[in-house]
């Protein structure tokens, strides 16, 4: 997940950090039971993104609150940046504000367009949200943010329309990866594809190199964290056009690897 979590524990707060890792073969889903099982050891805190950034994958809500009950004693951070991409109805924020332990931070960069103006809110216990409240300088959102934010929150039918077509948008995207270029996107409910490279192609540090060089921009998986390994890409879901576009600069990279069927869009079909 966001390597800035692992930052701000280590390097600003002075914590010791460990992970749960997990890989390709169970779809990158994080195995519950085993937070359980590892918290037991004495752990202060666990930090979880729900959905994951840059999988796409997520926990169901029934299975992260039976882990909440499971670990009264520890306290949980959710970031949920990502959440509404699923639905709302798998946010756990009514459990964290019901809850003595839990925490739910959500920026609204991703899922409200409001990367610009640094808006995020967070929810959790009434009490400990109250103590939160005197360490927090004042103008920590600026007016013009909690504006832009207070009429996103506000818009939820416009927003539940975007959603909509990202879902739809992405299947495709995924389609034509698999279809015209040989790449495997693992399933995702966010507006992003985690992707796997054909074995015969470059390895992912070129093909993101290259595709620069053309105008399209991905993320090699290794840079965000090496257990995700040299052979993938993360690619955002973008409009019609600009996902035709990384099609066809895919498919010249890939050549040989990939068929040459023209690239089907969700307007064409």
């Amino acid at each position: 997940m966001y390597g800035e979590y692992r930052h701000v524990f280590e390097n600003v707060v002075g914590c010791t950090v460990e992970s749960v890792v997990a890989d390709s073969k169970r779809g990158f889903r994080i195995d519950l039971d085993q937070v359980a099982e590892r918290v037991k050891e004495g752990y202060d805190a666990v930090v979880l993104v729900n959905p994951n950034s840059p999988t796409g994958t997520l926990l169901s809500r029934s299975k992260l609150t039976e882990l909440f009950s499971r670990c009264e004693s520890t306290r949980f951070w959710v970031d949920e940046t990502y959440v509404e991409f699923a639905g709302a109805e798998n946010s756990v924020e009514r459990s964290a504000a019901e809850s003595a332990n839990v925490f739910v931070c959500k920026s609204m960069s991703k899922a409200y367009a409001l990367s610009g103006l640094r808006a995020a809110y967070m929810v959790g216990p009434k009490t400990e949200i109250a103590k939160l409240g005197k360490l927090v300088p004042p103008w920590a959102v600026s007016l013009p943010a909690q504006v832009a934010a207070v009429a996103a929150l506000s818009s939820g039918a416009y927003y539940n329309e975007q959603y909509r077509r990202t879902v739809e948008l992405r299947e495709h995207l995924a389609a034509n990866l698999r279809e015209k270029c040989g790449i495997f996107a693992f399933p995702s409910v966010t507006n992003c594809l985690l992707c796997e490279l054909p074995a015969e192609s470059p390895d992912a540090a070129e093909i993101v190199r290259l595709a620069r060089q053309r105008g399209v921009f991905f993320r090699a998986g290794e840079e965000i964290h090496s257990s995700l390994g040299p052979r993938t890409i993360r690619i955002a879901v973008k409009g019609p056009e600009m996902n035709r576009r990384t099609i066809e600069v895919l498919a010249t990279l890939l050549r040989g690897s990939c068929c040459s069927e023209p690239f089907s869009s969700p307007q064409a079909q």
